[in-house]
C-alpha cells in the first residue's frame, strides 16, 4: 500500500486506521477468584442491555421547551450572523467605491501632470528654436 509523502496526511490516514480497528474490538473480562487468584471456572455473564431498561438517547431526551428556546437562541444568532454579513458587504462595496475613485484621481493627476510637463517641455524646445533664428 503507497502511503501519501505528507505526514499530515499519513498522520490522519494512521488515525483513521487506529479508530475503525479498535471500534470493534470486544471486551474479554476474566473474573478471578479473590481468593485463590486463579479464574472463575463460571465467569458472570456480560451485562445486556433489556428491552425496559431506557437507552442513552432515552435518557438525555430534551423537552420541547428545551428545543424550543434553543431554537430561539439559534435563530437569534442566525439574524445576527446576517445582520454582520450584511454590514460587511457592505463595508466591503464601500471600499472597493473609494479605491476605485481614490484610483481615478490618481490617474487624472498623472494625466494633468504629464500634460503640463508636455507644454513645458514643447514651448522650451520650440520656444528656443524660434528665438534663434
Amino acid at each position: 500500500m503507497n502511503m501519501p509523502k505528507n505526514p499530515v496526511l499519513t498522520a490522519i490516514f494512521l488515525n483513521f486506521c487506529l479508530i475503525f480497528s479498535t471500534a470493534h474490538a470486544e471486551v474479554n473480562v476474566v473474573v478471578n477468584d479473590p481468593t485463590t487468584g486463579q479464574p472463575l471456572t463460571t465467569q458472570p455473564t456480560t451485562a445486556t442491555a433489556s428491552s425496559t431498561a431506557p437507552t442513552l438517547t432515552q435518557t438525555n431526551k430534551p423537552t420541547d421547551s428545551q428545543l424550543s428556546q434553543a431554537n430561539q437562541q439559534l435563530l437569534t444568532q442566525n439574524a445576527e450572523l446576517q445582520r454582520q454579513v450584511s454590514s460587511l458587504n457592505t463595508q466591503n462595496n464601500v471600499l472597493v467605491n473609494e479605491k476605485s475613485g481614490q484610483l481615478l484621481v490618481y490617474g487624472g493627476f498623472i494625466a494633468l501632470l504629464s500634460a503640463v510637463i508636455g507644454l513645458l517641455l514643447g514651448w522650451f524646445i520650440f520656444g528656443r528654436n524660434k528665438s534663434t533664428w
